[in-house]
């Protein structure tokens, strides 16, 4: 059964990816924030912040999703504390 989405304005989900010296260790964790997106589908937008040197690269993600409870929770499981916003 599907989370129930939150009501009212839109919200966006922010996720501020590590950045290591290990490329696929990278890709891998990558590859697993994209395997949670596309469980949680629905019309709220995703943010990608990507380190690069001493900047941030800005990514808004072509999927829109569910910014439900459980999503947040798998992500900060996976990124850490402080990794996963959501803002209206």
């Amino acid at each position: 059964e599907a989370a129930p989405t939150p009501s009212g304005p839109e919200h966006v989900l922010k996720i501020y990816l590590p950045r290591t010296d290990d490329y696929i260790t990278d890709l891998r964790c990558m590859q697993e924030v994209a395997r949670h997106l596309q469980q949680y589908r629905g019309d709220h937008k995703v943010v990608l912040y990507l380190p690069k040197d001493e900047f941030l690269v800005e990514l808004e993600a072509m999927e829109r999703i569910n910014p439900a409870p459980e999503l947040v929770r798998h992500l900060t499981d996976l990124l850490g504390d402080g990794r996963v916003t959501i803002e209206t």
